[in-house]
């Protein structure tokens, strides 16, 4: 074999060898207070500490009714259940919503955490919405992830957003 054939060779082993390193996945949203990243809709405005009940909202650019909150994260106490506090968030719900339905409720895996997902309608406003919410537990922490839309606008970024919870990570 020729010298330059050799160094070709190795050049190109070494190309193949590291393109196959697995490198960090970039955020494009990181929470340094609450130590958490996601990858929001594109185009989604970012509103960071709204409240003491929000960590960040990020809006809809064509719609402020049209949310993803991430809310501080919540410490289950010791032997609490994600199942109990699932239970507690529902129990809760209609006394925060006015004619609150549940649509869908269920287990959720995610790469890291175990998950809770609660899918329901309201009224607010005279309007009515549909909404998301996640429960993500790693440890005794617990971050909760709420889409929440009106009901004609829904389907229309629930891809998205679906993509959004799933690039969640601590």
């Amino acid at each position: 074999m020729k010298p330059l054939g050799a160094l070709g060779i190795l050049v190109v082993l070494f190309l193949l060898v590291s393109g196959c390193t697995n490198l960090p996945v970039q955020r494009s949203y990181t929470n340094h207070q609450y130590g958490f990243s996601l990858d929001p809709p594109v185009g989604w405005l970012v509103d960071e500490n709204a409240t003491e009940e929000v960590a960040v909202r990020f809006s809809s650019p064509t719609s402020e009714n049209k949310t993803l909150t991430v809310s501080p994260p919540y410490n289950l106490d010791e032997g609490l259940a994600l199942s109990i506090y699932a239970d507690q968030l529902e129990e809760n719900a209609p006394l925060l919503y006015e004619d609150f339905i549940r649509v869908s409720r269920g287990w959720l895996t995610m790469e890291g955490f175990s998950g809770y997902e609660i899918v329901y309608v309201y009224l607010f406003d005279n309007m009515t919405y549909e909404a998301r919410q996640v429960a993500l537990k790693r440890s005794h922490t617990v971050f909760l992830l709420t889409y929440s839309s009106p009901v004609e606008g829904y389907d229309s970024s629930l891809a998205s957003v679906n993509q959004s919870i799933a690039s969640f990570t601590l």
